[in-house]
């Protein structure tokens, strides 16, 4: 696997993270639930799952979460920390989370994207701003689970093309 430099936070990037922790932030609550499951959607995805905190350069760190609900919904939540000056490591500077639906298949799925919610502390503690019509950030996404490991392999559709990208979450505890 390919060694990743730090991260420079960019709005495109901010925008990819919430599409990112929206979509985590649904399997995991669906794991959760009690409700019946969606056609389709294996029930091992339904809860919380997140990402390792990743350091940003040249200040702060983010992390990914992937939500799902048992009735398909979904939100894949970012989050940046510490990246403004006066802001602690654990401080919260930015937010991205895309909301939607799962639609699975063995082994895989596919987010239908709804809306794109944004919050950064930069233009002040209020802002926030919605997204409803965007191109989706990619197709179909593989899994494979392994006890409290979700291991998702997708392409990330970039300026140069599509991308293979390899993420690993554990089931969510809380940051």
């Amino acid at each position: 696997m390919r060694r990743r430099r730090p991260i420079r936070p960019t709005r495109a990037l901010a925008a990819c993270v919430v599409a990112a922790c929206a979509l985590a932030a649904c399997a995991l609550a669906a794991c959760a639930s009690g409700d019946p499951l969606a056609p389709g959607l294996d029930g091992r995805l339904v809860g919380t799952w997140a990402t390792s905190p990743e350091p940003l350069a040249p200040q702060g760190s983010w992390q990914r979460t992937f939500t799902a609900s048992a009735d398909g919904r979904v939100a894949w939540r970012g989050v940046s920390y510490g990246l403004y000056p006066g802001q602690g490591s654990d401080d919260v500077s930015a937010e991205v989370t895309l909301y939607g639906r799962l639609d699975g298949l063995a082994g895989a799925f596919v987010v239908r994207p709804d809306s794109v919610v944004t919050s950064d502390r930069f233009y002040g503690p209020s802002h926030r701003e919605v997204q409803r019509d965007f191109a989706p950030g990619r197709d179909t996404t593989r899994y494979t689970l392994a006890g409290d490991v979700l291991v998702l392999r997708y392409g990330t559709r970039t300026i140069e093309g599509i991308v293979p990208t390899t993420e690993t979450l554990r089931r969510s505890t809380g940051r």
